[in-house]
């Protein structure tokens, strides 16, 4: 799992490691044939949606830290 983007040379790296499935949030056209001919899975539903997990864990862990803190987590999707 690569959170964000996995470019080529996490394709290659997938591919030389015999993994099944490379999962990440972006995944380029240039990836697609080394993947392919690889015999790589690749899930990709967006850089957005790997990533806010992260964002709303730190913004938790913050809060809990300090109580007073007003914190909150702008929901704004750029996948739709």
């Amino acid at each position: 799992i690569v959170s964000g983007g996995a470019g080529l040379d996490c394709v290659y790296e997938a591919v030389s490691k015999n993994v099944d499935c490379l999962i990440t949030g972006e995944f380029t056209h240039s990836s697609y044939f080394p993947a392919k001919e690889g015999n790589l899975s690749v899930i990709a539903p967006g850089h957005y949606i790997t990533e806010t997990p992260g964002i709303i864990s730190a913004m938790l862990a913050v809060k809990k830290q300090f109580p007073t803190l007003e914190v909150e987590f702008i929901d704004i999707p750029t996948c739709l």
